[in-house]
């Protein structure tokens, strides 16, 4: 399931240059830095009154997740995300304080052993971006242990996913900029809904997921086929590890904008919006190289047969129109 090549480029990357006008390095949050300050088995989940924070100033990151501690009632885990170093993966019938902040791998999505230290989050949790200049480029997801239990084997509130039932359990995560929708991605956690055993899985690995587009801000939300008169019966929750985000670097001060292209991702070739003619286009790969340049673009359909499968970023520079940039994948 999970998606390794794109996964160990990401990892690899060191910078994203382009030549000579923006550089946009790229920055993973892994939580690993709390490592020490955390025990085995200890959460943070925002009873403190904090929040997570990573603040780099040399590298220009700023992020922060929203720990949903709730005062009401003494106090509980209400919302968003909590930050845990706990390991419980037997599969056994799911118990609420035992399994609630524990991956289902035991490990985060680094490796079993550096990998320490995830997030949990709840369903409708958000992430907000306030820096101007960074944006979110993927993250990997998996199920929570809770989750997973309750899906497996069935348990007090959920039951045990069949193909009798056409089961499954669906991350959609929203991804915005300047609060407009961008694009939507699906995570299935659990599909049951294939006649071909073979073909039915509660995911139990880390899965990667990119964003064709720099979203300044994303949501999730969770949906089961399991649902009672309270709303849904399967456990409202996921794992994410291995936050990917580029900030930019300017040289040259002027305003990168969204760059709609199409397909994306493609085995071939992509076409540029009508009204970029005559521009610049740049196209680099992970690690900052530039592979293709067009000093004036007159056929908006670009073939990239020569290119490898991987992440590239494109960039078109328009003297009218401004200048332009996104993701492209390339498949096989």
């Amino acid at each position: 399931m999970k998606n390794n090549f794109f996964t160990a480029i990401l990892m690899a990357a060191a910078s994203i240059n382009a030549a000579n006008a923006q550089t946009m390095p790229v920055f993973t949050v892994g939580f690993e830095e709390l490592t020490a300050s955390l025990d085995s088995g200890e959460v943070l989940n925002g009873s403190d009154g904090n929040k997570y924070e990573l603040k780099k100033a040399d590298v220009g990151i700023n992020f922060s997740m929203n720990l949903g501690w709730d005062t009401s009632f003494g106090g509980y885990w209400g919302s968003d995300f909590a930050i845990s170093r706990k390991n419980y993966t037997t599969i056994e019938k799911s118990d609420f304080t035992k399994h609630i902040y524990c991956a289902k791998t035991g490990f985060g999505s680094e490796n079993p052993n550096s990998g320490k230290v995830y997030a949990i989050g709840q369903n409708n949790a958000t992430i907000l971006q306030k820096e101007k200049d960074q944006y979110l480029l993927g993250m990997n997801i998996t199920n929570t242990t809770y989750a997973f239990n309750s899906m497996a084997l069935g348990d007090d509130f959920g039951r045990k996913f069949s193909y009798e039932n056409k089961d499954s359990f669906i991350l959609n995560i929203f991804a915005y900029s300047k609060g407009i929708l961008q694009e939507e991605i699906r995570v299935i956690l659990a599909d049951f809904r294939n006649i071909n055993p073979n073909k039915q899985f509660i995911l139990d690995t880390w899965q990667y997921v990119g964003f064709k587009f720099n979203p300044d801000s994303i949501s999730f939300k969770l949906l089961s086929s399991d649902n009672g008169a309270f709303g849904m019966n399967t456990p409202a929750y996921f794992a994410i590890d291995q936050i990917q985000m580029a900030y930019a670097v300017s040289t040259e001060k002027y305003k990168m904008n969204n760059l709609h292209i199409y397909p994306n991702p493609t085995t071939s070739t992509f076409i540029l919006p009508n009204d970029l003619e005559n521009g610049e286009l740049y196209i680099f790969d992970i690690a900052g190289k530039q592979v293709m340049y067009n000093p004036s673009i007159s056929q908006l359909n670009v073939s990239i047969d020569n290119l490898q499968s991987g992440i590239y970023f494109v960039e078109v520079r328009h003297n009218v129109k401004g200048n332009f940039s996104t993701r492209l994948i390339k498949n096989d």
